[in-house]
């Protein structure tokens, strides 16, 4: 039989590993919140800069077609659009990532803290 004190002490370490673990999960979900924040700023980033490069290009082609100024618009339209992958695959690759975290901390609170339903009669 253990002792009271050291009962105790267990007791109260289990609920300090529950309290860090829900606080992790709560930094976890709030950084989560902020990616789904910043990928909304990034399509209205987006629908902007392809709305100003539509007028630019429509002004450039109206005035006078210099065929140097429309390649100068495709390659730039194509660093654009390459930009635009590349920053939404960081965004997918970090989301991707938080899931993942959020899942074992699930996991590891299943396991530490599920009920035990093993047969003890």
């Amino acid at each position: 039989m253990e002792p009271a004190n050291d009962a105790i002490h267990k007791l109260s370490d289990v609920a300090r590993i529950r309290q860090s673990l829900r606080a992790s999960v709560a930094k976890l979900m709030d950084a989560a919140e902020h990616l789904a924040q910043q990928i909304a700023a990034l399509d209205a980033a987006e629908r902007q800069v392809r709305a100003l490069a539509l007028r630019e290009t429509s002004r450039v082609l109206d005035g006078h077609p210099d065929p140097d100024e429309r390649g100068r618009l495709g390659t730039l339209q194509g660093e654009t659009n390459a930009n635009f992958r590349q920053m939404r695959a960081a965004y997918a690759e970090l989301s991707s990532r938080i899931d993942a975290l959020l899942g074992q901390h699930q996991e590891l609170y299943d396991a530490t803290f599920a009920p035990d339903t093993t047969d003890r009669s």
